[in-house]
């Protein structure tokens, strides 16, 4: 046998199998690796699309956060200040109630030393008449009790 007409045959034999393949093989093969590539893209974009959403996410979660920490310091400043006036108009309030507290103890106080002087005043003129009358020896009722409360008024 001729090794020239065995490599000859061999080659069209290969080309022959190699027209067959190309004809009805290779298209249905190259169509699943084309939908491979189409499923392996369409995955690859998608999970960029979300990561981007993530990202996005993340960012207006953050910016959300902040935003409630900002209104929160806000509210904490406002209730500060509003405590800081609460207590300065307590404090005003105590003062003045100190002041009409003390102003009425000091009126209550001259208008009993008053009545105190005026009943000591009263009892001294008695005990004066009292005194006077055994004395003198003359009935109480005769005597002035206005005298004596001149006399006490005096001694002051």
């Amino acid at each position: 046998m001729d090794l020239n007409l065995t490599i000859f045959c061999e080659f069209l034999i290969f080309a022959v199998f190699f027209l067959i393949i190309k004809k009805k093989l290779w298209p249905e093969f190259l169509a699943v690796l084309n939908e491979r590539e189409r499923l392996i893209s369409a995955g690859l974009e998608s999970s960029a699309k979300a990561k981007e959403l993530l990202d996005n996410a993340k960012k207006e979660a953050n910016m959300i956060v902040n935003q409630a920490q900002q209104k929160g310091q806000i509210i904490i400043d406002q209730t500060q200040h509003h405590i800081a006036l609460l207590k300065e108009q307590a404090e005003a309030e105590i003062s003045a109630l100190h002041s009409n507290f003390k102003h009425q103890t000091e009126l209550e106080h001259q208008a009993m030393l008053r009545k105190f002087t005026n009943e000591a005043k009263a009892h001294y003129a008695d005990v004066a008449i009292s005194v006077a009358s055994r004395v003198l020896k003359k009935d109480p009722s005769t005597l002035s009790k206005a005298l004596f409360e001149d006399a006490v008024e005096q001694l002051k």
